[in-house]
C-alpha cells in the first residue's frame, strides 16, 4: 500500500495525473499568496510621520 494514486482498470496504482498536480499546486500556491497579503494587510501597521517636500518655483510658472 505504499503507492498513493488513482486506481487504472488493471487493478495496479497509477501516478496522480499531471492536470490535477498541477491544480493542486496552483491552489497552494495560491492559498499561501493570498494569506501572505492577508496578513501584510491586517497585521502590518505602519507609522504614521510628517513629510516635507520642496516644491521649486518654476513649477508654479507653467
Amino acid at each position: 500500500m505504499g503507492h498513493s494514486g488513482l486506481i487504472d482498470s488493471n487493478g495496479r496504482a497509477s501516478p496522480m495525473p499531471s492536470l490535477i498536480r498541477l491544480l493542486v499546486i496552483l491552489a497552494l500556491l495560491g492559498g499561501i499568496g493570498y494569506g501572505t497579503l492577508w496578513a501584510f494587510a491586517n497585521l502590518v501597521h505602519p507609522q504614521p510621520r510628517e513629510m516635507n517636500l520642496t516644491v521649486p518655483q518654476d513649477r508654479f510658472a507653467k
